[in-house]
């Protein structure tokens, strides 16, 4: 989910947005595109397509109606998706962070591209089907417009690959973050022909199938005995695209060092309410151990992923890609810290301050650990009851003070004392914290977006 509060658009709107770019790319050149939203079909499915819009929509009748009027939706809907998902780029997706709060807290905008799937095979088929009309027709005339077309889309496609691979024009933050890691460590484990085939894919490869692919188009339209056996013609399609998509579909899944592993949790409800009298550590984060191993603290590696100033807490004690401690840190410090977080002994969630202007964690666990004792502190948690979006409380307090619950802040979150609704303040720039009065307090901390 995403933390609103923050003055960007987030994880989801800024790191991880398509634009016309990406949109380019995830049809003719995927190493332009980012790999959390692309739809790269294979160049020859891209070549077929565009010459079904062109001739599809141009009043040929080797379609019928109802079949042209589904292209045209098709055509339409992948335009709407495209246009939806191109983030901060987009007055769809900026309405829909302003209107909508569950759509506007999706984590990575660009994977809804996944609903585009569907419509490019439908915009396949019917393009295929008119394409098959063609050989049926056997019209030199007709063949011969229909092979400058495919030359036409084939030098238009070209020139952007072209553009994109010798111009530095890759998503290189994406591609080089995850797909090249994976190609290495799968050129570990081939022989060194294969390996320097796979290497191709970094980008050269695609440029490589256009060429081939025009070939075989422009084979196949000038032979009659070839446009015969369609049989043989689908079957060539398929291998081309299965040439191409093979390594960009199942490269990250071949590995086993790269797979996701799974485990399961008997009642997770139960460990999510053991955080407040346990340890809290997570050793790992989102369960993607191949770079994020040994992780101590639920900390993720993008800054706006949510929640940026809990990151930005985190990175002033530790490192963030491994949880080791900053240097400038006194071991002193780090215990403190390691309170505040739940990775000590004395695990607890719920803190009484007396000021919430602290400009970091050590400054805040000293002025509770120093005033919960004045205050003659006590409190009384029904863990039973919590689920993560209801926690009720009783505490017990001889002076005025900040009751702070270290759970990221949101604004769908609520606080009622004593049955009347109170402020929820930030501590730190991402807990929440409420003022309470001296004496018996009756919290309620509650989630209720909408």
């Amino acid at each position: 989910m995403v933390d609103r509060s923050e003055k960007n658009l987030g994880f989801t709107g800024e790191s991880h947005s398509f634009y016309w770019k990406d949109t380019i790319g995830s049809w003719i050149f995927p190493s332009a595109s980012n790999t959390e939203g692309w739809y790269y079909s294979s160049i020859i499915v891209t070549f077929i397509i565009f010459f079904g819009f062109f001739t599809i929509l141009s009043n040929q009748k080797k379609i019928n109606f109802f079949e042209k009027k589904l292209f045209i939706f098709s055509v339409i809907m992948i335009l709407f998706i495209t246009y939806y998902t191109w983030g901060k780029n987009s007055v769809l997706f900026l309405w829909s962070w302003e209107n909508i709060p569950l759509l506007g807290s999706l984590r990575a905008w660009p994977r809804l591209n996944i609903l585009i799937v569907p419509f490019i095979i439908l915009l396949f088929s019917l393009s295929l089907k008119n394409l098959k009309a063609y050989f049926e027709e056997n019209n030199k005339k007709n063949l011969d417009k229909i092979i400058k077309l495919f030359f036409l889309i084939f030098i238009c496609c070209l020139s952007l690959q072209f553009i994109f691979y010798f111009f530095d024009y890759q998503n290189q933050y994406y591609w080089d973050f995850w797909q090249k890691k994976r190609f290495d460590a799968a050129i570990d484990y081939l022989p060194n022909i294969l390996g320097n085939i796979l290497k191709l894919y970094d980008g050269e490869i695609y440029i490589l199938f256009s060429i081939f692919c025009i070939i075989f188009l422009i084979t196949i339209l000038s032979k009659n005995r070839l446009r015969k056996n369609i049989t043989q013609f689908y079957t060539a399609i398929l291998f081309l695209s299965s040439l191409e998509l093979f390594v960009l579909s199942n490269l990250q899944w071949s590995l086993p060092e790269w797979k996701t592993k799974i485990y399961k949790i008997d009642n997770p409800l139960k460990e999510l309410q053991n955080g407040f009298n346990s340890k809290r550590i997570i050793d790992t984060v989102k369960g993607n151990e191949y770079f994020r191993d040994n992780r101590s603290f639920n900390v993720n590696y993008p800054d706006s992923y949510g929640y940026k100033k809990h990151a930005e807490n985190f990175d002033t004690y530790f490192q963030r890609t491994n949880g080791i401690k900053n240097i400038n840190i006194s071991n002193n410090d780090i215990e403190l810290v390691k309170l505040f977080y739940g990775a000590s002994n004395e695990a607890k969630k719920i803190f009484l301050s007396e000021s919430l202007n602290h400009e970091n964690i050590v400054s805040f666990v000293n002025d509770s650990k120093n005033f919960e004792k004045l205050s003659n502190f006590t409190i009384k948690i029904f863990i039973d009851e919590y689920d993560g979006n209801n926690l009720e409380l009783e505490v017990k307090s001889e002076k005025d003070g900040w009751l702070s619950f270290i759970d990221n802040w949101d604004h769908g979150w609520m606080a009622v004392v004593n049955g009347k609704k109170v402020q929820i303040y930030k501590l730190l720039g991402s807990y929440k914290s409420i003022k309470i009065k001296k004496g018996f307090s009756k919290v309620k901390f509650q989630y209720k977006p909408w």
